[in-house]
């Protein structure tokens, strides 16, 4: 029985996590832009974000340390980076743009701290919640993060700007100020910790080495030598269409629609992304993980065939660009929370900080492969070849995802 308090704290640590991204990334390049950074300092200040492809190297200590005993690990791991990262966000609004070093030292701190609390709320969100609610856990975070990263990429600039927002008129503040007030969002956040069980019954690895070590014998204890392999392969291709598509959707777009019109558009699609989540969660309760997901997947695939239809000329306009937003966001919200779901699912209590993280980093190794081929495909075939490739792309995932042994185990125990 999962306690009623858990559900509202996976909302608010969904928004602790979606809040620092955006200000850490495109929010802060708003920012440095605004304050004549050049384009080269500012695309630079990209390799803030990279312990959030690191962040594998440290969980093993996130598995196997208790920072604080009374806490318990999982909670003391999320309350530590929580404080970590409002630190961070102080240093930044006190630097300014300004003092660089100690604007990208700190920014480099936040992120550090901002992906050991997603290493920390996955883990746990993994141990606490049963397998047959983790759908309905996951919604609930992407709820939350798509609600702050809302906060982060529209109300911040509009602080340090100067905006009129429903009717409200907000003076211009600054970025530091904007920054400030930011960090002062997460602190809900750190509430949630105390909402938050903490998981009982669990095991940590013995040592540090058992630590690295574990997560990969565990995989082929639990699951077997077929089972693992069909896993791998599935995290590998199973979100391909999405990845492969996004590097070229801003593109694609840019180049047929206004950028104001495009703004405007991209806003609207908060309701779509909770509609998916929604589906997901109750697809999930209703006939499984499995089913949630096969389907997720092959709804995020056909999506694609909306910016195959723009590019064909046979779909046009303002309504085209909304109503394919609005699709796409809408299925891949749905796919994206079921696979969450049923990574979670597919780590074992204990270890799941680090076999989760390693999961999600390996979904994205794909993309990373692919992007140098990427401009080749678009030159020779065209957006609608494209696209096209794009949902070609996920047949592998699902065929190996529709004959995975339904007898592999869910959230096996220590």
């Amino acid at each position: 029985m999962v306690p009623w308090r858990t559900w509202p704290a996976l909302f608010l640590l969904g928004m602790a996590s979606g809040l620092p991204s955006p200000l850490l990334d495109g929010t802060l390049s708003t920012w440095l832009t605004n304050a004549g950074w050049s384009t080269e300092d500012v695309l630079l200040i990209g390799y803030v974000g990279l312990p959030f492809l690191l962040k594998p190297l440290w969980a093993p200590l996130v598995d196997r340390w208790v920072l604080w005993p009374r806490l318990g690990r999982r909670r003391s791991w999320l309350v530590a980076s929580q404080v970590v990262l409002i630190a961070g966000l102080f240093c930044m609004a006190i630097a300014g743009s300004d003092e660089r070093a100690l604007l990208i030292g700190a920014a480099i701190l936040a992120a550090v701290a901002s992906a050991t609390q997603d290493l920390a709320c996955n883990a746990a969100t993994a141990e606490v919640v049963p397998a047959d609610r983790l759908g309905l856990a996951v919604a609930l975070s992407v709820w939350g993060y798509r609600a702050a990263m809302v906060m982060a990429m529209a109300v911040a600039p509009a602080l340090a700007n100067g905006a009129e927002i429903l009717g409200w008129h907000l003076p211009r503040l600054g970025w530091g100020v904007a920054y400030l007030i930011m960090g002062l969002l997460l602190i809900p956040g750190m509430l949630a910790c105390l909402m938050l069980p903490e998981p009982i019954a669990v095991r940590p690895p013995a040592s540090l080495a058992e630590a690295y070590v574990q997560p990969f014998t565990a995989w082929m204890a639990d699951f077997g030598g077929r089972s693992a392999i069909a896993l791998l392969v599935v995290v590998v291709c199973f979100k391909l269409a999405d990845q492969l598509a996004a590097p070229g959707i801003n593109r694609f777009l840019a180049e047929r629609f206004d950028p104001v019109l495009l703004g405007v558009a991209r806003a609207g699609t908060l309701p779509a992304a909770a509609i998916g989540a929604a589906l997901a969660a109750g697809l999930s309760l209703r006939f499984g993980l499995q089913v949630a997901l096969w389907i997720g997947g092959i709804a995020m695939a056909l999506s694609n065939l909306c910016y195959g239809a723009i590019a064909g000329g046979v779909w046009s306009g303002a309504a085209a660009l909304h109503a394919t937003l609005w699709i796409d966001t809408i299925c891949g919200s749905l796919a994206g929370t079921a696979f969450v779901a049923w990574l979670m699912a597919r780590c074992r209590p204990g270890l799941a900080a680090t076999q989760y993280a390693l999961l999600s980093a390996l979904s994205t190794l794909a993309r990373f492969l692919a992007l140098p081929f990427l401009a080749a495909v678009i030159l020779h075939w065209g957006w609608g070849g494209y696209f096209l490739l794009t949902i070609a792309a996920a047949v592998p995932g699902l065929l190996v995802l529709l004959v995975m042994p339904s007898a592999a185990p869910l959230k096996p125990q220590a």
